[in-house]
């Protein structure tokens, strides 16, 4: 049974790019491909950080106005 065949993707790359990934790749010991796989894997994963840290304000927002429910349930009852 043959292994699937993986997509495979070309890339234009300036000099400056080219020669970053080649020496970043080389000083950890990877390949090229893997480098530029690795960083496209830390990006999601920043963008994911990055959509929940957008969601921390209305979270502060629910969390104030549960602690003020709270607090007029409270004065209600004394």
């Amino acid at each position: 049974m043959a292994a699937e065949p993986k997509p495979r993707l070309n890339l234009a790359l300036t000099p400056e790019i080219d020669k970053y990934i080649s020496e970043s790749a080389e000083a950890i010991g990877i390949a090229r491909s893997a480098f530029v796989l690795m960083c496209i894997n830390q990006y999601r994963q920043n963008e994911r950080n990055y959509d929940m840290m957008s969601m921390v304000p209305m979270l502060n927002q629910l969390v104030a106005s549960e602690n003020m429910k709270k607090e007029e349930t409270t004065d209600g009852q004394n």
